[in-house]
This record gives C-alpha cells, structure tokens and sequence, in this order.
C-alpha cells in the first residue's frame, strides 16, 4: 500500500472580463490547488497535493494489510493502544498477567502498535470526485481545451501536468465554470475517453499517523487477535450451552438476556464462533436492546461477529447469508448446519405450507442439503 499523490486543476473564471472570444485569458482564473479541502499533505514548488488512497469502489473502505501476530511475541512485549479499539482494557489485563506485556504511550518505543481497521478507516475520507492519471490529463484533455485557453495559460497548465507526471500522481479537474456557459462543457470531465479512465480515491486526513503506520507493518497487531489471544482461556461453549443460552435469550427477562450476553462475550469467541453466529443471527433484536449492548466487553464481541447477518424468518436470503458467512470463517460446522436446518423447518418452510401440521410433505432437517462448494471441507 502506498499513499499517492492527488493534485488539482481549478478553473475560477471569476474576474471581470475573463474571456475573450469564447477564449479564457485571466491567469488567475487557473489555480493549481484545491480550496474546499483541508488535509493538504505536502507543496512541491508552485503545486500542493493531498494524499489518496486508493479505492476500490464507491462504498468499500481502503483495505489495509495488516500481518498475523504470532503468540510467541506477547510474552514481555510493550504495547502501543491507537484509538477505536474493540479492546476492553479488563481483557488486556489478563494478557499482562499471563504474559507481562505492558502499554506504554511513546509508540516509537513500543515493540508493537495494537490498532484497528476502523482506526486506519477514521484516518481517511472518501472523496466522491473522480481523479485522473496525469498522463491521461495530458493526452486527452489538453488538446480538448487548448483552443479555448490563451497561450500563457495553456502553458502553466502543460507544465503543472508534465509535473504531475513525473512526481507519478493524480489530477482532480475543479471546474467553476457557471451553468449555462457555452464552454463549460469543454473544460468538464465528462468526455468518455477521460471517464473510462477515472480513479476513486480515499483522501488521507492524518498523512504522518497513516504514514508511519503504512511503513511500520511488522509493528502492527489487530485488535482482534489479540481478544483471541485474551479468550484462549475461557470457556468453550458446548451445543447445551448454547440452546441454554438461546433459551435465557427468548425468556424476554432483561436480567436473563444481560446475563446470557455477558456470558457470550467472556467465552472463547474464536472456537464458538459457531454457536454464538447462530444466536446473534436469530436473536439481533433482543439481543441489541440488553442494557449491556454498548458495553466495551459487547462492543468487542460485537466486532468479532460483524460480518454475521440477521435472519429474517420470513424469507431465505439471511439464511444463505449465513451460511456463506460461516463458510468463509472455516466454522460451518455440523451443529451449525443442523441447527439452520432445523430453524429452517419451523419457520419459513413451516409459512409457506411444507413442515407445519397441515402439510401433506415429510420434510425433516436432514433433508435439506448444501451446495458442494459448502460442504467439501466442513469440519466433520
């Protein structure tokens, strides 16, 4: 990953007599920088530039890489804690009691930064223009406005693009040309070629913080594994536990339901990620109105299962929901393929006629099977 360079071409035909025979001849009406954006990252000569990641579509947020912590690592390390960590400080506490690591706030002196991908996401905002490669700026767009600009401007702007060229970055065309213009359309972007050719880009709003992190991944460590590593000692839940659960949960007694949160939130997440998948599909609405919903310890289990949909039992889509998302954490198991059977049969094939009493069918869980591509490497 690396942060690239976005630069801009503003067009702010503002004085009075900017245009000569359809021809833009005030220089000041050509700016090489953005006014409406506050997380400027650096000025080369005449030109300023902010920093962009790139993205892969309108509503993905920047992926961002960050290595596996090996366990072996904890024992006597210092940590460095970024904000927005699904991390509550009572389960970093059982790591410094079993592994004596310690927080310290200087992380250049940490051995380890813990950090998060909502952190590295609040360091950036999308930015809804589309961006241009300066060799594309120059090969399709300049011959497109050159006879509408003098010569001097002309030249400003061949410079300011052979510049951006060569500094390998991107240009963002500012056009404030008023509607209505008859040559506002010449210096838009909205020519095919150019569109064919645009780049979404997430602007980076801290350049030293996100700089730092980028060049120091072998200090990184996801907040999430280390809840894991905090949960290795915690309790399994077993198949009983979970209907127990399930049951605390349907009882509708707020204590109950508080209860059987907390109980899910200090148990090994990682190795019943199954069961609690399942109960977090079936019982979201319950479940989110326990007082203890916004609690660090939730909110970090909550983390965990973000990816877990709700299942409507009206319908089938959270149910394929679910189980894709199973399979794509290597935790479809048995128990839980036979209990989405088995809430299958008592809800939306009991609606709609085929496992209700009335029905002239003898469907039964075991009869509804998956796809081979969800069942050659179940873990049984």
């Amino acid at each position: 990953m690396k942060i690239d360079k976005l630069y801009t071409l503003s067009i702010y035909p503002n004085g009075p007599s900017p245009w000569v025979k359809s021809v833009l001849v005030d220089q000041d009406a050509i700016i090489f920088s953005n006014r409406r954006y506050k997380y400027h990252m650096g000025t080369n000569e005449d030109y300023s530039y902010i920093g962009g990641l790139t993205a892969n579509g309108r509503s993905s947020n920047p992926v961002f890489t960050i290595p596996k912590f090996d366990k072996t690592n904890l024992q006597d390390s210092s940590f460095y804690r970024t904000p927005k960590l699904a991390l509550p400080q009572i389960k970093v506490q059982l790591l410094k009691d079993k592994y004596n690591i310690k927080v310290i706030r200087d992380k250049e002196k940490a051995d380890y930064i813990i950090t998060s991908d909502k952190y590295f996401e609040s360091l950036t905002e999308y930015s809804w223009h589309d961006y241009y490669l300066g060799s594309d700026i120059k090969e399709i767009y300049l011959p497109k406005i050159k006879p509408y600009v003098s010569e001097t401007i002309y030249d400003r702007i061949c410079h300011f693009v052979d510049y951006v060229i060569k500094e390998d970055g991107f240009i963002y065309i500012d056009n404030r040309i008023p509607y209505g213009s008859t040559v506002r359309d010449v210096f838009s972007t909205t020519h095919h070629k150019l569109k064919d050719k645009s780049y979404g880009f997430w602007l980076v709003k801290d350049s030293e913080i996100l700089t730092y992190l980028i060049n120091n991944p072998d200090k990184l460590v996801r907040d999430s594994d280390l809840i894991n590593y905090c949960n290795e000692d915690s309790v399994v839940l077993t198949p009983e536990e979970c209907k127990s659960i399930s049951e605390m949960i349907k009882s509708r007694d707020k204590d109950s339901i508080a209860l059987a949160l907390e109980m899910m939130a200090n148990c090994n997440i990682e190795k019943s990620f199954d069961k609690l998948a399942l109960i977090f599909a079936f019982y979201r609405d319950q479940l989110s109105n326990a007082r203890n919903w916004n609690t660090v310890n939730v909110k970090s289990l909550r983390k965990q299962l973000i990816n877990i949909p709700q299942v409507e039992a009206s319908n089938g889509y959270g149910y394929n929901s679910l189980v894709r998302a199973l399979h794509a954490k290597g935790c479809l198991t048995s128990f839980a393929v036979g209990a989405i059977s088995n809430k299958m049969c008592k809800t939306i094939l009991s609606y709609v006629g085929l496992t209700n009493s009335d029905s002239v069918f003898d469907i039964k869980p075991k009869d509804l099977k998956l796809k081979s591509e969800y069942t050659e490497d179940l873990p049984f």
